[in-house]
């Protein structure tokens, strides 16, 4: 009984490459500019509790977007709803820089909900890479990789007084 293991279907290194790279580089963006968003909205002198709200609205939404990638699933394609969700998530970041409490409201909403439905797709996408679950693992790690290089890079502009332009840079690394 000569058994040999499942027959490994993966994509292309190429793909491989690219699909990681855009998921650490995405996160590099939205989360440099996400770890300051607290700090933005002191600068606009808005109120510890108006931001502290904002930012809780913003995130609880994020859930329900989530939620949509899972009853919409792929249907339409990836592209289609990664692209929508990715510019949607770029635009409310470049907005937060904007002083006023009414955008700071609405693009903290609309960056977590693209945020929330962009990295949904992007992890998918990582996992439809090889049949033995290793490419969604390493998607998987490629995101925390994001997560924890985001903020450090962004604390670098920080420092040196550039803070909208940590989210001009994460606005630009998102799309």
């Amino acid at each position: 009984s000569d058994q040999q293991g499942p027959v490994v279907k993966r994509a292309g290194m190429f793909y491989i490459i690219l699909v990681m790279l855009g998921i650490v580089v995405f996160q590099l963006g939205e989360m440099g500019a996400f770890a300051y968003v607290i700090e933005l909205g002191s600068a606009h002198e808005f109120s510890d509790r108006f931001i502290g709200l904002t930012l809780a609205t913003g995130l609880w939404t994020g859930v329900p977007a989530a939620l949509f990638v899972t009853w919409w699933g792929i249907r339409s394609g990836r592209l289609r709803p990664l692209m929508a969700s990715t510019i949607t998530c770029a635009l409310a970041i470049a907005a937060l820089t904007i002083p006023s409490p009414t955008t700071y409201f609405i693009a903290s909403i609309l960056f977590a909900m693209g945020f929330s439905i962009a990295i949904s797709y992007m992890i998918g996408l990582g996992a439809e890479l090889d049949n033995l679950g290793r490419m969604g693992a390493m998607a998987g790690l490629v995101n925390n990789l994001g997560l924890a290089i985001g903020p450090a890079a962004a604390g670098f502009l920080v420092g040196r007084d550039m803070l909208l332009h940590v989210f001009i840079l994460g606005a630009t690394l998102v799309l």
